[in-house]
């Protein structure tokens, strides 16, 4: 080989790897949309062109119910939503005339596609995030797809105290970035999600004694910084004697200014009897040192991040991690809401049919809802838990929560809704069932913003159903996730 014929080669191989390697950063950059690093599958290269689902009765949630509409989506997003829609030229249209079109489902509580260690609590801190041990390959997903499912809040550790990080993740795109990748603290207050043996009241107390101490560290930091800060303002304001100011030059006295109160004082010592005259700077008995640099612990600084401390009287809660609360019986509801009210907690609580009892103290405190099926159908007739009275989830919607719907990761996410069904029969009106496996949902997992409801602007996960979407025998014709329909053949 030549040497004129070497730089040819160099940049035929080079231009090889930049076609390699621009789609795969372009499909994470797709899959990675959203704020604060978390993807919401939407955005360039979600869907392809634009999507028309016309001529089927919309239910929106969270508006009126078109009897005729249309649906267009494009870009992953919905960008029209109405009775006169006018559908763009070359647009790919799906007729759902004799149809139904609603929000794709979401599951509020699941452990779906989650490996046993995370759900057992063998991998062990505060920090573990449920989305890192997520199998978006597992084969039960694709059937909760079919039944209309689009989205999953995975509820991470389930049988230890604190059960580490929430996470939001679609379903039927493998490989897509997280809705949510590190969200709510899940915490299990309830006697029968930890699995420590110890009593009620001993693990309640310990769960308070976490959230103490995780206040006590933030406390600790904050002493740290600002006695750092008074530490560093004190080095660097020091002046300069008038001596060191008419003999030193400028560079010299600008690193002294930064140098320890220590090293300053014994330089000055050094420098004074050189001159002959040591009397004439008195060094300081004690030189101010700098402070302790606490250490890093990922367990305490998740457990803090729910500590929210509001000094305005708004509901604004940016910046403070919620905490997912898991609480079935009358008492450990209680529990769950007096360590809102004593930490601050931005919350949701999970549970069953102990948070009937506490519905005035719920709306009080207001905090999400979730209804799980845990302990109301799955456990001995002897069980406390299976004592669950008919209308749980209609008696806390006439109070004015707005209870989501969840499998509580006993239940398969498939059968999502028909647990929605079985509130409806118990007296949830249809549209407060619908509304409660997704724009609930969606409110409980903390991404009501982007999904839940078909509303311009917000994620298309739309499933188009055959019939009535809380009748057993219907089936989803179309889902689309993130504009993109999804086979749903069996495999």
């Amino acid at each position: 080989m030549s040497a004129r014929t070497l730089p040819v080669l160099v940049v035929l191989i080079a231009l090889a790897a930049v076609g390699v390697v621009i789609p795969a950063a372009e499909a994470r950059a797709a899959g990675a949309a959203g704020g604060d690093g978390d993807g919401d599958g939407a955005g360039a290269g979600a869907g392809d062109g634009v999507i028309a689902l016309v001529g089927g009765e919309v239910l929106p949630v969270s508006g009126a119910v078109l009897p005729v509409g249309t649906v267009l989506v494009e870009g992953g997003l919905i960008t029209a939503v109405g009775a006169d829609v006018d559908v763009p030229a070359g647009a790919t249209v799906i007729d759902c005339s004799g149809k139904i079109v609603t929000p794709g489902l979401i599951d509020a509580d699941s452990a779906l596609g989650l490996d046993a260690a995370t759900l057992t609590g063998r991998l062990p801190g505060a920090d573990v995030v449920a989305a890192d041990t997520f199998d978006a390959w597992d084969a039960r997903l694709r059937t909760a797809l079919r039944q209309g499912v689009t989205t999953l809040h995975l509820g991470a550790g389930r049988t230890q105290t604190v059960g580490g990080l929430a996470s939001v993740v679609s379903i039927g795109r493998p490989g897509a970035a997280p809705f949510v990748r590190d969200g709510a603290l899940v915490v299990n207050v309830s006697t029968t999600a930890a699995a420590s043996g110890l009593p009620g009241a001993a693990r309640v107390a310990g769960i308070r004694a976490l959230f103490i101490a995780a206040q006590y560290r933030e406390d600790g930091l904050e002493r740290w910084r600002r006695d750092l800060a008074e530490y560093e303002e004190e080095r660097l304001v020091d002046a300069a004697l008038p001596e060191e100011r008419l003999l030193l030059p400028p560079e010299l006295l600008e690193r002294m200014r930064r140098w320890s109160p220590g090293a300053r004082a014994a330089w000055r010592v050094a420098a004074y009897k050189s001159m002959g005259r040591p009397k004439s700077y008195t060094k300081p008995k004690k030189p101010r040192a700098a402070p302790r640099t606490p250490g890093d612990d990922p367990n305490m600084e998740t457990i803090a991040s729910v500590l929210g401390v509001d000094d305005d009287d708004d509901d604004d809660d940016d910046g403070v991690r919620r905490a997912f609360l898991r609480a079935e019986l009358s008492g450990d509801v209680g529990a769950a809401l007096s360590m809102v009210r004593d930490f601050d907690l931005t919350a949701v609580i999970a549970g069953g049919e102990g948070l009937r009892a506490r519905a005035d103290e719920l709306v009080k405190a207001r905090v999400g809802i979730v209804l799980t099926s845990t302990g109301d159908t799955s456990l001995p007739r002897t069980s406390p838990l299976a004592r669950r009275l008919p209308g749980l989830g209609a008696a806390l919607a006439a109070k004015g929560l707005r209870p989501a719907i969840a499998s509580g990761g006993a239940a398969p996410a498939r059968f999502l809704r028909l647990l929605a069904a079985r509130e409806a029969g118990e007296g949830m009106s249809p549209g407060e069932a619908l509304a409660a496996v997704t724009l609930w949902a969606a409110e409980a997992a903390g991404v009501a913003d982007r999904a839940g409801s078909l509303a311009v602007g917000k994620r298309a996960d739309v499933v188009v159903w055959d019939g009535d979407p809380l009748a057993a025998a219907s089936r989803a014709a179309h889902v689309l996730v993130a504009g993109r329909e999804v086979d749903l053949a069996s495999r």
